[in-house]
């Protein structure tokens, strides 16, 4: 059989090498490996990565895997489940779950895909005929990019597509057979899905590396090669037009709307050395870029000059001038792209509505110019940059540990261990006072969206990730609930219709703690280290529970459900009304007994901001409520039993909207309010005896 005899003849040629060659051959490896395992062991050791973005893109994955699983997940959130980009990642993760959870897989996803990177990395190296060894150099931008310590797993995930890509262009375009085109077709196709943004990058790398060395007419079948994946990128950026946060008809449209930010050719450099490796953020980075650098520059003084071109006779026309200038610039094809990728950085905008477009370069801008020495494989030459890249790899390793360690012990562990003993499944979880934080001397801010998905896979929560308010990711918020999840963060502790939205609250080191009225500490936890913050969690009083009836409601739609309730034996027997004089800011249920005593206000539905007004019935209880109310509640009052009649009490707020009148069947009476809120009431109703 063929597969045997090839395997042997392989092993044969391996044993026949000389001992100096195998002795490299085993060197190179054993290095290659050890310092990987020491750059991706944070990314795979630990709770979570220390990466900023990694939660949301757990979060995403979680749902997709558990999606017909969590009735929650359902509720508020739709799959985008066609041919659209920027799914590879949470598609892998659904297809080994339950084999392997959510957090492990697509810690492996992420690992694996830079560990593809460098081996893509590798194959470029033997295809354009450089030295394997100009590998670690590169090595600590291959794995410490700044689309890492982003932690956007899908940005990543393009990455070894894109540099093979480039490999099987040059393969392609000079041997033009089939099997070429096929590698390359396939291999555009998973870029593709990959990463929409970035699949633009892929295309125009693998283009440019197409044209410069075809050689013949069949060689240019290799275009038919992008077919596939172009076409559905096309489709793609037509389908988006007009979404929200994404360009519209022109892309001219997108340069001037809110978000864009083009930036001077000056501060596109200023952003390269910062987002290339976070350097900037301590002295000891620093060293790094310097040592990276130097190993670039021996690179580029031992790079073997090409042999000159010595002409007999003079070039005939401009046909032969023009083949002599595509093979001059196809052989120096990789320096051409990595000057076509920097002045893109230059060009392009930073940010378009906000979405990142040229900080997606830097990583790729980077390792690009590692590829221009030109060291031949087998050459002594290479030694001297390998070097100074193994001395750049383990600086970087002794600066990651540290960090990496105060992470994994003062923050995710207690973040984990206070999720733990959330008693209740699928219940709504936030975190506060974690998103903008960069502790440790940590990358960007790790906590922020890590917190959101640790808590989600570890409590089994609904915690209402940002990354599904962005139309082109691979889950999105059902329209009737995307603009009604509220966030803490932004809206404060006094904003009960947000607070009243989450079930517990999980909350970092000195933010301020919430009122005690509405939570109840649940526990806290603080790694005994000087410093280190403390973890405190809260569950959320939503007041009693009890079977109820009918729930009639005027209004809008907009806010945030929620609901009040008074104790068992207690009914509303009057309002506490917020407001001003065109509009309800806030209402409260004013509840007691039957029979008399004193009363206690609830929990606020909607602000406290207006003039309180407390309306009760002057003779009765109350069996509804009335007022006027339109998209928007402008006054309430109640409704009040005068017998066998019912009688009109006292209203406050504006004179907009239309009349409303909600009573509870014959016979029963107000124990609770039910609205649509936040910082304004949008509906409002009662909630009557069962």
């Amino acid at each position: 059989m063929r597969l045997p005899e090839s395997i042997a003849a392989q092993w044969s040629r391996l044993r026949a090498r000389p001992r100096p060659l195998l002795a490299a051959d085993l060197l190179f490896w054993a290095l290659l490996a050890g310092l990987l395992i020491a750059l991706l062991a944070p990314l795979a050791r630990g709770t979570m990565p220390p990466a900023q973005d990694f939660g949301g893109h757990l979060s995403m994955a979680d749902i997709w895997a558990r999606f017909d699983r969590q009735p929650l997940f359902r509720e508020f959130f739709l799959l985008r489940a066609d041919l659209s980009p920027n799914a590879l990642h949470v598609r892998f993760v659904r297809l080994v779950y339950p084999l392997l959870s959510p957090l492990p897989a697509l810690k492996l996803f992420f690992v694996g895909s830079l560990v593809g990177f460098v081996l893509a990395f590798l194959y470029v190296l033997h295809v354009f005929e450089r030295s394997r060894w100009l590998v670690f150099p590169a090595l600590v931008f291959l794995c410490w990019g700044n689309m890492v310590t982003l932690g956007l797993v899908n940005n990543v995930a393009i990455f070894p597509w894109m540099f093979l890509g480039v490999a099987l262009s040059k393969r392609a375009a000079e041997r033009a057979t089939a099997p070429w085109f096929v590698a390359l077709g396939v291999v555009l196709l998973l870029a593709y899905f990959s990463h929409g943004i970035a699949f633009g990058y892929a295309f125009a790398m693998a283009l440019g590396i197409v044209v410069l060395h075809v050689r013949s007419a069949r060689g240019l079948w290799s275009l038919a090669s992008f077919a596939p994946a172009v076409s559905l990128w096309i489709w793609w950026i037509k389908s988006t037009q007009g979404r929200r946060d994404m360009p519209g008809t022109h892309f001219k449209d997108a340069l001037n709307a809110p978000g864009t930010r083009i930036l001077k050719p000056e501060e596109a450099l200023i952003m390269f050395e910062r987002e290339a490796l976070e350097l900037m953020v301590s002295h000891r980075r620093t060293v790094v870029v310097i040592v990276v650098l130097a190993a670039f520059v021996v690179g580029l003084a031992l790079t073997v000059p090409l042999a000159a071109r010595v002409h007999d006779k003079k070039l005939e026309g401009a046909r032969a001038a023009l083949r002599e200038l595509h093979d001059l610039v196809s052989e120096h094809a990789l320096l051409c792209m990595a000057l076509c990728l920097s002045a893109g950085l230059l060009i392009l905008p930073y940010e378009l509505m906000g979405m990142p477009i040229s900080p997606r370069l830097t990583t790729v801008v980077a390792v690009t110019w590692m590829l221009v020495p030109r060291v031949p494989p087998g050459s002594w030459r290479a030694a001297a940059p390998a070097a100074i890249g193994v001395i750049a790899s383990v600086l970087w390793i002794r600066e990651l540990r540290p960090m990496a360690r105060a992470l994994e012990n003062e923050e995710y562990r207690p973040m984990r261990t206070l999720l733990e003993r959330i008693p209740e499944r699928g219940k709504r979880v936030t975190c506060v006072g974690a998103r903008w934080v960069q502790p440790h001397d940590s990358y960007r801010q790790p906590l922020g969206h890590n917190c959101y998905g640790l808590a989600q896979v570890v409590a089994d929560a609904f915690v209402g990730t940002p990354f599904a308010l962005t139309d082109y990711n691979a889950v999105y918020f059902r329209p009737e609930v995307r603009d009604h999840v509220p966030d803490i963060e932004n809206v404060g502790w006094a904003t009960s219709s947000a607070t009243l939205f989450w079930d517990y609250v999980l909350v970092r080191g000195d933010h301020p703690a919430p009122p005690t009225d509405r939570f109840a500490r649940v526990d806290a936890v603080r790694y005994p280290a000087p410093g280190a913050p403390l973890w405190t969690l809260y569950r959320v009083d939503h007041g009693p529970t009890r079977a109820v009836g009918a729930q009639p409601t005027a209004g809008g739609p907009g806010g945030f459900a929620m609901r009040v309730l008074c104790a068992e034996g207690e009914e509303v027997r009057g309002l506490r009304v917020s407001s001003n004089a065109s509009m309800l800011q806030g209402v409260r249920a004013l509840c007691g007994r039957v029979e008399g005593g004193e009363v206690r206000a609830t929990q606020p539905l909607g602000g406290t901001i207006g003039v309180d007004a407390d309306l009760r019935c002057e003779a009765g209880r109350i069996v509804g409520l009335h007022g006027r109310a339109a998209l928007m509640v402008d006054a309430a009052g109640p409704l009040c039993e005068a017998g066998a009649a019912v009688t009109d009490g006292p209203l406050a707020g504006g004179s907009g909207g239309h009349p409303f009148h909600l009573s509870c069947p014959p016979g029963k009476h107000v124990i609770g309010l039910t609205a649509r809120a936040a910082a304004l009431v949008d509906s409002l109703g009662p909630i009557c005896e069962p």
